[in-house]
């Protein structure tokens, strides 16, 4: 996923980073499937940044897979089902 290993999976969760880095990055369904974009005034995490090496083919990964993104200045930008934004930049 985005080229980082799954360090740890559960049935709700999984935990993965950059190659064998001892800091993971969490993702669960702890609090349910399918819910609702957050409003703008409500408290909750609106976008997070990750630097790749490989942009281009960060890239054609998502074309691979279908995922919708846009690109502004050289990034590209991807919203997952509950409205978070992810920003992928270049590694400078």
């Amino acid at each position: 996923m985005l080229g980082f290993t799954i360090m740890t999976e559960i049935p709700s969760a999984l935990f993965f980073a950059a190659g064998d880095y001892h800091h993971h990055i969490g993702a669960n369904i702890w609090a349910g499937r399918d819910l609702p974009k957050l409003a703008d005034d409500e408290t909750g995490l609106a976008y997070f940044t990750i630097k790749t090496a490989d942009i281009e083919k960060l890239q054609a990964y998502l074309i691979q897979q279908g995922i919708a993104f846009q690109e502004k200045d050289d990034d590209i930008l991807v919203e997952d089902p509950n409205g978070i934004k992810l920003r992928i930049t270049e590694h400078r």
